[in-house]
């Protein structure tokens, strides 16, 4: 029997930005756009400041800033990835749970799980960073062969992630809890769980698409249900699944919303 898996691509980048800097208005405040190597580094230095006075949440710009290669007007500043990291776990030790998602992006899957799961209750943990990084926890479970052929991986993640669902009402982490339900063999489950997630009105027209196999759906019937068992096999199939001889020809999610092989 196919195992049928289907994997979304709604974290943005942009959503992710959003948040980061929504941290700290004073942080935000000293940004400026970086046009110069003297902006650069500039940046760089009121960064460093206000971290030396205590608000680490200037740890993740700086991290933020050293992930990416960053195009100047004199020169490109190529990304340092190892001072990304370590400014990124400066910023998680320090309690600012959303330095987990971006150290999920350069972790080992298993390590990246360990810190998103003590990060979703971390004192500077919003709600909405909160549900970010339970879908990325559910993403990064549903993209590893390893992870989503372990039955104690998936009861895991459902057990950590469901009562974060329950306490939202955020269509995406529903979305991604219904495949790990659906992976468990809960199939009444996972059927609640994308009926929430595809008849729920903050629904965006991507959820939708993979909804109802639909790429131009904007809108829904108001009674329309979807059954999870059928639905999750048409999107797999739409998407991209394994196939009998255990080749992988499925999706990936990446920060850009943009789909690989």
């Amino acid at each position: 029997m196919k195992l049928l898996l289907v994997l979304i691509f709604l974290v943005s980048g942009i959503f992710a930005k959003d948040i980061v800097f929504e941290q700290n208005e004073n942080v935000k405040k000293e940004q400026r756009k970086l046009i110069t190597v003297k902006d650069y580094n500039d940046y760089i230095k009121t960064m460093k400041s206000a971290i030396k006075y205590g608000d680490y949440s200037a740890a993740i710009y700086l991290g933020a800033l050293y992930i990416q290669d960053i195009k100047l007007k004199d020169r490109v500043m190529k990304a340092d990835i190892r001072k990304a990291k370590k400014y990124f776990r400066l910023a998680y030790n320090k309690g600012y749970g959303f330095a987990a998602f971006y150290l999920s992006k350069l972790e080992e899957p298993n390590e990246a799980i360990l810190d998103i799961k003590n990060a979703l209750y971390m004192k500077n943990t919003k709600k909405k960073i909160r549900e970010l990084l339970a879908i990325r926890y559910a993403e990064i479970v549903l993209n590893n062969e390893e992870l989503y052929k372990n039955k104690k991986a998936i009861e895991m993640a459902i057990a950590d992630i469901n009562p974060i669902s329950l306490r939202s009402d955020n269509p995406i982490l529903d979305f991604e809890l219904a495949h790990l339900f659906f992976l468990d063999k809960q199939y009444n489950k996972a059927n609640k769980y994308i009926n929430s997630a595809c008849n729920n009105p903050k629904a965006g027209p991507q959820l939708l698409a993979l909804c109802l196999n639909d790429p131009y759906l904007n809108k829904r019937g108001e009674n329309e249900k979807i059954d999870a068992t059928k639905k999750l096999q048409n999107i797999s199939d739409k998407m991209g699944s394994l196939d009998d001889s255990g080749n992988k020809n499925r999706c990936t999610a990446t920060l850009n919303g943009k789909r690989s092989e």
